[in-house]
């Protein structure tokens, strides 16, 4: 293993894998650690120590790593942290350079010829998918897998819910304190914009859905009303954007 001082394309896979990791996952025992580890050619150890250094540059994070971090950690977090599609594209390429899987996705296939235009709309497509795969990592890492509200930690029932909408403001996508953990009924009535939270993170339903028949199967939702969430350790949700979902919605 070498013990070179660490290069900017291995600090970024570094920082990418940071921001899809929970904080308690940060160890040398972590699989996905592991494998990064071996395809940068170093310890599993020097890799998680490099995850916790970048926890110390984290202002969403009260529990902080060590600070030993270089000033190349910090270069690339100033760098990426306000533009995390950069920093996939970036860590993609470098991955696509060392024969690594991508990063949250494989790119799907194409076969056939391309056009100018459909080349546009692929590259595109490839990069929204990507983004939002990402998005996810981040937010159901955030939550330990758990839905916010309920819980619930089946995965393939979970959704990384967007509390400003994609489709609203291109900013905030990737921002992982525009997210939120739901289960996938929680998370439909939240973007439909019949559930919201309170400057106190506490659900709250709309007339509407509290007026419907609760006999009809509404109970799992509205049994929730007046539950505060599951606050994570970092990436908390910003309440300005809570604010903001309200005021869209009619909630205030």
């Amino acid at each position: 293993m070498k013990n070179a001082n660490w290069s900017r394309e291995e600090t970024i896979l570094a920082f990418e894998l940071y921001c899809r990791t929970s904080f308690g996952r940060m160890h040398k025992g972590n699989p996905e650690i592991i494998a990064l580890a071996k395809a940068i050619n170093r310890t599993a150890s020097s890799v998680a120590l490099k995850l916790c250094n970048f926890a110390h540059l984290d202002p969403s994070l009260s529990q902080k790593g060590a600070s030993h971090g270089s000033r190349l950690d910090k270069v690339i977090w100033d760098e990426f942290s306000p533009h995390l599609e950069n920093l996939i594209m970036s860590a993609n390429e470098i991955r696509s350079n060392l024969n690594l899987p991508l990063t949250a996705d494989e790119t799907p296939e194409f076969s056939g010829e391309i056009s100018e235009t459909s080349e546009t709309d692929r590259i595109s497509t490839v990069k929204t998918r990507v983004g939002q795969n990402f998005f996810r990592s981040m937010v159901l890492s955030t939550y330990e897998s758990k839905c916010c509200l309920t819980g619930i930690g089946v995965s393939e029932i979970l959704v990384a819910s967007h509390i400003v909408p994609w489709s609203q403001d291109k900013n905030l996508r990737l921002n992982p304190r525009n997210g939120l953990c739901l289960n996938v009924m929680h998370d439909k009535i939240f973007d439909l914009g019949l559930m919201s939270f309170d400057d106190d993170y506490r659900a709250i339903f709309s007339k509407k859905l509290k007026d419907a028949n609760i006999k009809t199967g509404l109970d799992f939702l509205l049994n929730t009303e007046g539950i505060k969430i599951q606050l994570p350790k970092r990436f908390l949700p910003d309440k300005s954007l809570i604010q903001r979902h309200r005021q869209s919605n009619n909630f205030e």
